[in-house]
């Protein structure tokens, strides 16, 4: 009886989150901006990280007793990292959502990132024809070009770091947070493939 109550509680978490990120794709799917698609990503993503600590935390009880189970119905197969909330719902957010938009979100983030780099030589351009690189001494228009440029430069910046910030969270669990600092171990998806994008892009860049 304790297992089958197990089960029924399982599928019925399993399909309220997956329902969850169902709305969430058709939400991300209607957005063809890669600024906005990058943005709302890493926002939704820090709004699902947040709900999913509070339900592992509400359901740490049945999650030890999920694993108490099968260790003792399947002690021939390894258990680690053991069952909790948190896992069964990244693998949800990486089937559901990861899985289906992160090409989309990848060349998105390569996009704003041409386009953060493509504005630093233009302001580099524009202040090495003026008369002094400094603020006090540029014209008006361009003084208040470049004050844009800073502006937009950082909004830019802060999308870019969002988004490395939620692959970053999604490429660590129990057992790859302890080989963090070596390089061959610790290169996991979905950040390897962002972290590959951005050294081939730099290179492209810097040539």
């Amino acid at each position: 009886y304790m297992i089958t109550a197990l089960e029924e509680l399982y599928y019925i978490i399993y399909a309220w989150i997956e329902n969850y990120c169902a709305m969430i794709c058709d939400y991300l799917t209607a957005l063809k901006n890669p600024y906005l698609l990058l943005s709302e990503y890493s926002r939704l993503w820090n709004k699902f990280a947040l709900i999913t600590i509070e339900l592992n935390q509400v359901f740490q009880p049945y999650a030890e007793l999920f694993s108490k189970l099968y260790e003792d119905k399947c002690s021939h197969l390894p258990n680690f990292p053991e069952f909790s909330m948190w896992r069964l719902a990244i693998k949800i957010w990486m089937d559901e959502i990861q899985n289906a938009f992160g090409y989309y979100l990848n060349e998105s983030f390569r996009y704003i990132l041409k386009k953060t780099r493509g504005e630093e030589k233009l302001i580099e351009y524009n202040l090495k024809n003026t008369k002094s690189s400094t603020d006090k001494d540029l014209p008006e228009e361009d003084s208040g070009f470049k004050d844009q440029y800073d502006l937009n430069k950082q909004k830019l910046k802060r999308i870019l770091k969002g988004y490395y910030g939620a692959m970053d969270d999604l490429s660590h669990n129990e057992f790859s947070i302890f080989y963090w600092d070596c390089d061959n171990e610790a290169k996991t998806e979905p950040k390897v493939s962002l972290d590959s994008l951005i050294v081939q892009d730099s290179q492209n860049y810097y040539e």
